[in-house]
């Protein structure tokens, strides 16, 4: 099944709410890259960190009759050095999932022989170009992915036991040790609780579903446990995801419109920012550094290419 995980051109800054504090980014405070995979119907971004590495993942045209993706690989991309394709060396790996990197290049992942279920949470080490997998964080656990990573050695994630992918956890897993969480209003019947990024002092940044199948973001504060819930106040209700987080804490994601489109995000404190691309039907956000500049990627319609791009934010 396509999701475009919760996945160009030039922004344009179409509304800020509840300002506070010192003005947001624009779209006149950036260049814009774009880029996309050979073949690729989506290229997906889900990390960038401040050397320029671009993370995520892309997949092409082939589908199975029931409608799954037949392979997923993980990529790298850097503006001078172009996009590499990433796969798992692991025996009936169809499925290479990269997210978060850090600034060692350390990159946040998953790999899986089937579909939906099945993922094993790994790091991959782009350096040296080794993996490193996780052990299960739970014995009942049919799928687990490392999706965030900190320059602390924090690995953030998720894991379920349902084969149909509902019931999500979210995890951090430091010194060998697991700890979960579930956002509050996470729906045990729905998808749960799904971690996107993580900063240097812990805080995570993520989505999680309720009874009616709503999504929402969440920041989950590293020093103490506590939860936020995030949703844009110019959103439908229940189409927020909040998808990146940097050290300065601002966040980045999207949301959907009244127009029926995406939009992307900036968040710092209680100040919103909103982006759209010039020419595109929908835009996310989906990952920043700490300098500021963005990742995310751009599409059509379901059945149209996304266009991955990165962001760099001028006099940084």
């Amino acid at each position: 099944m396509r999701t475009h995980q919760i996945a160009a051109f030039l922004f344009t800054v179409i509304g800020t709410v509840a300002v506070a504090g010192p003005p947001l980014p624009t779209a006149a405070d950036y260049e814009f890259h774009t880029f996309q995979a050979p073949d690729a119907l989506d290229t997906l971004p889900f990390g960038l960190n401040n050397q320029g590495l671009a993370t995520g993942l892309w997949y092409g045209w082939d589908f199975t009759p029931e409608g799954y993706l037949t392979a997923e690989y993980g990529f790298l991309y850097s503006i001078e050095g172009g996009l590499r394709t990433v796969e798992a060396p692991f025996p009936g790996v169809r499925y290479t999932l990269l997210y978060q990197t850090n600034q060692r290049g350390d990159v946040a992942a998953g790999v899986a022989t089937e579909p939906m279920v099945g993922a094993v949470a790994a790091v991959y080490h782009s350096r040296s170009d080794t993996w490193t997998v996780l052990p299960d964080p739970d014995p009942t656990s049919l799928s687990s992915q490392a999706v965030g990573i900190n320059d602390r050695g924090q690995i953030f994630g998720n894991w379920g036991d349902n084969p149909f992918w509902l019931n999500n956890h979210g995890w951090i897993y430091e010194r060998g040790q697991y700890t979960f969480f579930d956002a509050p209003g996470a729906s045990p019947d729905s998808v749960g609780t799904l971690v996107s990024f993580a900063n240097n002092r812990g805080d995570v940044v993520g989505d999680y579903y309720d009874s009616e199948s709503g999504v929402h973001g969440y920041i989950r504060y590293g020093h103490d446990g506590r939860i936020e819930t995030i949703d844009v106040p110019v959103g439908v209700p229940g189409t927020t995801s909040a998808m990146a987080i940097n050290n300065q804490g601002m966040i980045v994601g999207g949301y959907l419109g009244d127009d029926g489109r995406r939009h992307g995000f900036i968040l710092k404190n209680t100040s919103y920012t909103v982006f759209d691309a010039p020419g595109a039907v929908n835009t996310v956000l989906s990952a920043i550094n700490d300098r500021g500049d963005l990742a995310g990627y751009t599409y059509v319609d379901w059945d149209h290419a996304s266009v991955a791009f990165i962001a760099i934010r001028k006099g940084k």
